[in-house]
């Protein structure tokens, strides 16, 4: 099996000059699969878009940017291109993602448009690409390029030609070398390259022993991608246990440091309490032994009530101390729990880190598959032949 890929520029007319009379108009339209553009089809689907918008869309804003930058009507504004392979070929969800994402790699935001054909004999892909405003078209084609810049240097037609299709060669190779390679699939089929029976038996045994070894491959791959995602399960599991543990472990520590500052408050407080009651005791006795007796009398009733008044207002004043310092202990006790909530805070903090690092973990298998996708050495392939309506006419 082989690749196909070729690309061709189109105009909002189609020049008198040409032999061929397709245009943006009817490239498009076959690509959206208009009524009028598919009588070679037998049984018509529509197409599946990909990437960006429809064809029939682009080709709108080809028109539009033709007219911005002042292209006559039979210049070129719109790069269409066709990427196919084999319809034995096995892996062709994978390869059409890896095409796009080349696609995207080489026109960047010039790329407006991938569609995907389902209803002919070959599953392809058609792709549309424009310039952006102010750039040259022939910068998007380089076979055009390499043919402009020939003739700017007044080469001859042959010259060219030769420089056209030099550097169509170098596309084509560019193309097998970052994708098709990759899934197996060799640059020029059998006949382009005019094989003998003994060399194409030679490949095609050659082929069968790289699909093996790449069924194996493939086999390894899954395997490991089963393996990392099972790492990543855990993670996630004791992300969200460490996530539990922590605040059980701070409501607890806030719980008791609580209790603790209560027991100490009250036990201040019946400290105070006492010593107000063996004080007042002392100072009542002392006043009334330094009395006469009969003014110990006189006193008695007076200097119960007086000392009664006296102890009463220092007992008020201790239990205000008292309701002071108790205050001041819950104040103290506030921040130490503001303090756990800050403490909280930073381990949730470590909590979305290790959040970050899961959807690194993440990152890094999708990057793995990539490299899997991408990463392989040239393998031969089986041949086949080119399907007629694709061939380039000459």
């Amino acid at each position: 099996m082989y690749q196909f890929i070729h690309i061709s520029s189109y105009s909002s007319q189609a020049s008198k000059k040409s032999k061929s009379s397709a245009c943006v108009k009817s490239t498009v339209s076959e690509a959206d699969r208009k009524p009028s553009y598919t009588h070679h089809i037998k049984e018509v689907e529509a197409p599946i878009i990909l990437f960006g918008c429809s064809p029939t869309a682009a080709g709108d804003l080809a028109e539009a940017w033709g007219k911005q930058n002042k292209i006559r009507k039979d210049g070129h504004v719109l790069l269409a291109g066709v990427i196919s392979v084999n319809v034995e070929f096995e892996s062709w969800d994978d390869y059409k993602l890896t095409c796009i994402e080349w696609l995207q790699d080489k026109y960047g935001d010039r790329l407006q448009s991938v569609v995907e054909h389902t209803d002919e004999d070959h599953p392809h892909l058609h792709f549309f690409v424009i310039p952006r405003d102010g750039e040259r078209f022939d910068g998007l084609h380089e076979g055009e390029k390499a043919r402009n810049e020939s003739r700017a240097l007044k080469q001859r037609t042959a010259d060219q030609n030769i420089a056209y299709k030099a550097a169509m060669k170098i596309f084509q190779a560019d193309f097998h070398s970052a994708v098709s390679a990759g899934y197996g699939l060799a640059k020029d089929g059998p006949k382009r390259r005019r094989l003998s029976r003994s060399a194409y038996l030679a490949e095609k045994e050659a082929v069968n022993i790289v699909s093996a070894a790449t069924l194996d491959r493939t086999g390894l791959v899954e395997q490991g991608r089963k393996e990392r995602t099972g790492i990543i399960e855990q993670t996630k599991r004791e992300a969200v246990q460490y996530r539990l543990d922590n605040n059980k472990l701070a409501d607890a520590a806030i719980k008791k440091r609580m209790d603790e500052a209560t027991a100490k408050n009250q036990q201040e407080a019946a400290k105070v309490k006492r010593q107000a009651e063996v004080l007042g005791r002392q100072q009542g006795q002392k006043s009334f032994e330094r009395q006469p007796w009969i003014k110990k009398i006189r006193a008695v009733i007076y200097g119960i009530v007086q000392l009664g008044n006296k102890q009463l207002e220092r007992l008020r004043q201790q239990l205000i101390t008292s309701r002071f310092q108790v205050d001041s202990r819950l104040a103290a006790a506030k921040r130490e729990i503001a303090e756990m909530a800050a403490e909280i805070a930073s381990q949730k903090k470590d909590v979305r880190h290790i959040s970050d690092l899961y959807e690194s973990a993440c990152k890094l298998n999708r990057d793995l598959k990539w490299e899997a996708q991408h990463r392989s050495s040239l393998t031969f392939s089986e041949s086949a032949n080119v399907p007629d309506h694709f061939k380039k006419p000459r």
